[in-house]
């Protein structure tokens, strides 16, 4: 009989294990949420937790489903029988797996759900992590374990958080508590085995900022990337506990609140990593404390692009770019170890891209970078401006033998920036403009710069107290090249030019200096080692001023030139040809000679006076050694500056105005310089013979021209001059003759030929004068008293006596003397030289006038008070006789004749009688007597003899005087020329008696 197996026996007993194991499975389904339970209760305590609670777990076997619902962990030190708050908080907590995807060896999130949680995160030292009452050590490595050979991966479907809220505490430091709470983060399609894009949405509060963030993720493709968007709004920088860290750095304080909406990729291909993000960043009410520096700024701003590149080729290198606009408002920086503040606004269009690597950076820029209102202080100086702008390029680079190059090419200009240096008293203001083409190089031991370009500075205001320098425009267009090594290299080449120069003296508002353009066509400057060279070629110079008042400047210069000038050493100094065209010149001599507009620039050219509390310098101890006044050496005196001029030339004519004071009535006169030259002059050769012409015209008519050569720089004045003087009114120059002489001039006009010789310091002079209609009237009679002493005559008379026939006066004036004597005196001497040339003169005319009676002498006294009179030759008369004979009338007869002809001329007679005229007159009265016998009385015997009285003498002379002025008047001379003296007693004995006649 066959046997069967599946006998109603079998399947009784199959149907028992079956029930008995789904019976089994279904004690396990009931209980397996228990135990799961149990089983994290306990997991969490072994871990350190506290007491744990699960309101209720749900596990679904058959749907992969587990569910937590109310999960509360306390603190191992919580009271829960008090109202204690639970570290870790959820209200539900939901997993689905895919178990199919098990046999794939994938672990599959198909949904996961956390809803209602806090956590509590505490960190008591900077080692460790209490996260939910579990203690999680930090920065140590995790053990690793051995794998097994197989690879599981993993995938999440959707995974959605809401209302999860993490408390970090960290007791003791400055922000102990700080809060981050997510309302919404949902995780969707990220799987380990596909390539595709998960999607990563997340809504959230760091406190009180709002931080949202939605992303794509493509992390497990070939090609691993990242698309997103970060958006957080006033994000408190002072509550973020590990920027503001008291254990890492206690000094350092941060405070701001930063906001940003930026979208970003970051891509790791087989080329390498690329990062880029596009948006905004702001951070607002920053403040920055790490002593001494402190940073505040009211807000920055960044709007643009940055691109991260690294290359799987070059892992250790990496480039960056960067575009966009960044804006600083009112940021400053303050030192206050170094007394440094620095404020300023920034807005900037950044271009940037930079090359990194461990041997090599490189940073290329374009753009503009604008400072608004930058404002620098440092001790006592301190600067700002109104805006100050680059606009251009800029590269950076450094290489492995650490050296740096940077060039820049661009525009920089700054408006309004003023340098202030108190402790000088220092203040300058100007606008800059400068063009730059610059390459700079820097090695350990060299440095290496050139520039090219235009610099123009305009407005500059420089004032330190008294003076002020005020500039409209500076130009210069060239290039600059320093080179330095073991010593410096300086070479400066270009052009300048100037506009609306000014210098004053700002207390008492006087200008010193103007000059309205100036233009260098090329200027050379190189410096090498201890060489200095500087050259330069066609300056010109316009609208020169110098001490300019209310009234017209001092001088005034409307063009000056230069062809060439050389610099050596700072003390070799070579001027090519000079040439000045047009201008004036104003010349106010006050009483006591000096030239006004020369004091007053010399005056307003010093500081104020020190303060009279100011500490005076020490005295000088009289126990120490005496200052060194050693004749300087060679060396020192061939370091002297030595200078050179080719030649000066006036080319167009030159207008100076001088007003005298010095004399009770002002002198004025309106002098044209028509030529000037002046040939070579040499500082090293001071005895050289320099030539010169100079023609002026005075007051349109009178003319005056010198040429010679001179000796400027020779300490002993050394000069070969010869002057013509053409018509030059004396009438303006009366004062002047009023105060030397004592007369004043009438009429009169002066032509004069002047040959000087200066030889070392001895003049020697030879002035023919040609006086034209003359004529003097006393002003001041000490004065002319004390001139006429130098005279043999009174001047009127002297000047009647040289007058010819056309009312003209000529002059020989020599001048001698020694200038360096101190006793010598200019005026002196030429009063001295006229009294002389005028006696000479005088005399020369008479001698011809009246010869052949020409014996002429001078006289101490002439009985006239007038010392020094010109006696003439006297008038003889027999003795006792008043008849003038015939040799006497003709002699009388000239002397009418010069008299007729110079009308000013008066000749004094004296009468004069002496013994030979006694004896003459007794021996008529004893004549007499024998004849008159009758007459003759006695007395006591004895006969009386004749006698002739004093008184009778004087008669006699008083009638030869009477006679020779009755002689002259009859032959036409006017009463007034003929002059009688008081007749005189002579002792001579032996000659005939003479009248005396004197002018």
């Amino acid at each position: 009989m066959e046997r069967r197996f599946f006998t109603p026996f079998f399947f009784s007993k199959l149907f028992k294990w079956s029930a008995s194991l789904l019976a089994m499975a279904a004690l396990i389904v009931l209980l397996l949420p228990f135990a799961i339970q149990f089983g994290i209760e306990k997991a969490l305590q072994q871990q350190g937790a506290g007491q744990v609670s699960i309101a209720n777990v749900d596990f679904n076997p058959f749907r992969g489903r587990l569910q937590i619902d109310g999960l509360e962990i306390y603190s191992p030190s919580a009271d829960t029988t008090t109202t204690a708050s639970p570290v870790l908080r959820i209200q539900q907590a939901q997993a689905d797996l895919g178990w199919l995807n098990l046999v794939k060896k994938r672990l599959l999130l198909q949904n996961v759900t956390l809803t209602n949680a806090s956590v509590d995160i505490q960190q008591n030292d900077p080692r460790s992590l209490v996260i939910a009452g579990l203690f999680f050590p930090l920065g140590q490595s995790a053990e690793t374990e051995e794998s097994d050979g197989t690879t599981w991966t993993a995938g999440i479907q959707a995974l959605n958080f809401s209302n999860l809220t993490l408390r970090l505490l960290r007791p003791g430091q400055a922000i102990d508590e700080t809060t981050y709470r997510i309302e919404k983060l949902t995780l969707n399609d990220l799987y380990m085995w596909d390539a595709g894009s998960g999607r990563l949405i997340l809504n959230s509060h760091l406190n009180q900022a709002l931080v949202n963030s939605h992303f794509r993720l493509q992390l497990f493709s070939v090609a691993p990337k990242i698309i997103g968007t970060v958006r957080f709004q006033d994000l408190e920088l002072d509550e973020l506990p590990y920027l503001n860290d008291a254990s890492q750095n206690p000094e350092l304080k941060l405070k701001g609140q930063l906001s940003a909406d930026v979208t970003f990729t970051a891509e790791l291909n087989e080329a390498g990593l690329t990062i880029d993000q596009q948006g905004e960043f702001t951070l607002k009410q920053t403040q920055l404390s790490l002593p001494p520096y402190q940073i505040d700024g009211d807000s920055i701003r960044w709007s643009g692009s940055l691109r991260f590149e690294q290359l799987k080729s070059q892992a250790d290198s990496a480039s960056v770019k960067l575009e966009g606009q960044l804006d600083l408002k009112q940021f400053a920086l303050q030192d206050t170890q170094q007394s440094l503040s620095l404020h300023h606004s920034l807005q900037a269009a950044l271009k940037l891209e930079a090359a990194l690597s461990p041997q090599t950076t490189e940073v290329q820029q374009q753009g503009t970078i604008t400072l608004i209102a930058p404002h620098f202080e440092l001790a006592s100086l301190s600067s700002q401006a109104n805006k100050v702008t680059w606009q251009g390029a800029l590269h950076y680079l450094s290489d492995e033998t650490s050296a740096h190059t940077l060039q820049a090419k661009g525009r920089l200009s700054a408006e309004q920036a003023q340098l202030n240096d108190q402790a000088n008293g220092l203040q300058l203001t100007q606008n800059i403009t400068n063009n730059v083409d610059l390459n700079l190089t820097l090695d350990a031991g060299s440095l290496k710069l050139t520039q090219n370009g235009l610099l123009k500075v305009q407005n500059l205001n420089l004032l330190q107290p008294p003076f002020q320098v005020a500039l409209n425009e500076l130009e210069w267009n060239g290039s600059l090249s320093l080179d330095q090594q073991t010593t410096l290299a300086v070479e400066l080449q270009g052009a300048i030019g100037m506009q609306g120069l000014t210098t004053s003296n700002h207390e008492k508002q006087m200008e010193l200096a103007s000059l309205n353009t100036l233009k260098i066509k090329q200027l050379n400057v190189k410096q090498a080692a201890d060489c200095l060279q500087a050259n330069l070629n066609q300056l010109s110079l316009n609208q020169i001023r110098l001490a300019s008042q209310t009234k017209a400047p001092f001088i005034e210069l409307g063009h000056v030139s230069l062809d060439q000038a050389a610099l050596r050493n700072l003390n070799e100094f070579k001027i090519g040809n000079l040439k000045l065209a047009q201008g004036e010149t104003s010349l106010t001599v006050n009483q006591e000679g000096k030239i006004v507009q020369l004091e007053n620039l010399l005056a307003n050219l010093q500081t104020s006076e020190p303060a009279a509390n100011e500490p005076s310098a020490p005295e000088t101890n009289s126990t120490e050694q005496p200052a060194d006044t050693t004749t300087p050496s060679q060396e020192q005196a061939a370091a002297a500056l030595t200078f050179s001029v080719n030649s000066i030339t006036l080319t167009q004519p030159h207008q100076i105005r001088i007003n005298s004071e010095r004399f009770t009535q002002p002198i004025q006169k309106n002098l044209e310089l028509k030529t000037l030259k002046f040939g070579s002059l040499n500082s090293r050769k001071p005895d050289a013979d320099t030539p010169y012409e100079i023609h002026l015209v005075a007051d349109e008519f009178s003319k005056i021209h010198s040429e010679g050569t001179v000796q400027p720089l020779n300490p002993e004045l050394t000069a070969h001059l010869s002057t013509q003087i053409e018509g030059l009114n004396l009438v303006d120059f009366s004062p002047l003759s009023a105060q030397f002489i004592g007369y004043e001039i009438d009429s009169g006009q002066l032509s004069a030929n002047l040959k000087t010789d200066l030889d070392r310091n001895q003049i020697d002079a030879e002035n023919d004068l040609l006086l034209n209609k003359l004529k003097l009237k006393a002003a001041n009679k000490d004065k002319s008293q004390q001139f006429e002493q130098g005279l043999s005559m009174p001047i009127d008379a002297a000047l009647s006596l040289l007058r010819d026939k056309q009312d003209n006066i000529k002059l020989k004036l020599p001048i001698k003397g020694d200038i360096s004597n101190p006793d010598f005196r200019l005026d002196d001497v030429i009063n001295k030289a006229l009294a002389g040339a005028m006696q000479k003169a005088t005399k020369t005319y008479l001698l011809l006038a009246l010869q052949p009676f020409g014996a002429i002498a001078l006289a101490g006294d002439f009985l006239t008070q007038q010392a020094g009179a010109i006696q003439l030759q006297s008038v003889e008369f027999a003795a006792g006789k008043t008849v003038l004979n015939s040799k006497m009338t003709q002699y009388l007869g000239k002397v009418a004749t010069m008299l007729q002809e110079r009308k000013g001329v008066q000749i004094k007679v004296c009468g004069a009688a002496n013994q030979v005229d006694r004896l003459a007159l007794l021996g008529v009265q004893s004549q007499s007597a024998s004849q008159d016998k009758n007459k003759t009385s006695q007395k006591d015997g004895q006969a009386q003899l004749p006698t002739v009285a004093d008184e009778q003498l004087l008669q006699l002379a008083d009638a030869r005087a009477v006679a020779i002025k009755r002689y002259l008047l009859d032959q036409g001379v006017k009463t007034g020329q003929v002059i009688l003296c008081q007749p005189r007693l002579s002792q001579e004995a032996r000659s005939a008696p003479k009248v005396a006649l004197g002018i």
